[in-house]
């Protein structure tokens, strides 16, 4: 088993329409956002050393 604790930007919610299946016609919802960081990372119940947000120096 594997948790983990993120940070999101940019989240979004789009709609669209079920085409098959129960909820065929019906309008359900879809969340979309950017992925900046893993906070902490739990694997088995054991701490996993989440990555380090490296820098990057822009050149002007």
């Amino acid at each position: 088993k594997v948790l983990v604790g993120f940070h999101l930007s940019d989240l979004q919610a789009e709609t669209f329409i079920f085409k098959n299946g129960d909820r065929a016609g019906t309008t359900g919802i879809s969340l979309k956002s950017r992925l900046l960081r893993f906070q902490w990372i739990k694997v088995e119940g054991q701490p996993f050393p989440a990555p380090t947000a490296e820098t990057h120096n822009a050149v002007a």
